[in-house]
């Protein structure tokens, strides 16, 4: 739809925020599912990350935010007030983009897949 969405160079994290807008849902929504946080933690697991969770129980996950998974799985988010034109935005890990664009719709998760591995 014309909509620029950014991946940074330096770690190849995808702008989160854009990916929604570009799609006309809220990145908010994604976050308070139960899956989304699983699949957070599976890949906190795969990359050696740790977790700042304080126990393992299962969190009210309607009640998490980007603010909220930045704090418990540093390294897979990025999340900066501002603009799009200053770096704002929720910034996502590759493989988190993905899933976030196979929620959005399943063309936009095959076009955010090859952009991902190219």
């Amino acid at each position: 739809n014309g909509a620029i969405i950014e991946q940074r160079p330096k770690d190849g994290f995808i702008n989160g925020t854009a990916m929604c807008q570009a799609q006309e849902k809220e990145i908010k929504l994604w976050f308070q599912n139960k899956e989304t946080f699983e699949l957070f933690r599976e890949l906190a697991r795969q990359e050696g990350i740790n977790s700042n969770r304080k126990n393992s129980r299962q969190p009210d996950t309607a009640r998490l935010s980007a603010t909220k998974y930045v704090k418990m799985f540093p390294g897979l988010i990025i999340s900066k007030r501002g603009g799009f034109d200053v770096g704002g935005g929720t910034w996502l890990h590759p493989k988190l983009a993905i899933a976030l664009a196979q929620w959005c719709s399943p063309t936009f998760a095959l076009q955010v897949s090859d952009w991902v591995m190219q």
